[in-house]
């Protein structure tokens, strides 16, 4: 069996069935984003999830800025999703040594 053969919720399933999570994960993954325990009565969220070249923009119709918009953007609506408040931004960039540094910037900037 491949990768491509399973849902992305599967694969996210099969993967995380054997992580060590501590009594402060209230939700570890398979959501729109992990729920934990921050204080008595707060909760921390957390999502990270990537936007590809390719796949999820191309830069050949958007704009660096765009893309970094977009793949804030994702971020920001899982956050909702679960009913919370963004306040933080982590930030994973994946890119080709071959890009020109204007568009690691640009991406930055959206």
């Amino acid at each position: 069996m491949r990768i491509k053969d399973i849902s992305e919720i599967d694969l996210i399933k099969r993967l995380s069935k054997n992580f060590r999570l501590d009594k402060t994960v209230v939700k570890g993954s398979g959501d729109d984003a992990a729920v934990i325990r921050w204080t008595k009565d707060k909760y921390l969220l957390y999502t990270c999830d990537m936007t590809i070249e390719g796949v999820h923009f191309d830069l050949r119709r958007a704009t660096p800025f765009q893309a970094g918009w977009k793949a804030l953007g994702r971020n920001i609506s899982d956050i909702g999703a679960m009913g919370g408040v963004p306040r933080y931004a982590v930030v994973s960039l994946a890119i080709s040594p071959e890009r020109k540094l204007s568009v690691a910037d640009g991406i930055c900037n959206g």
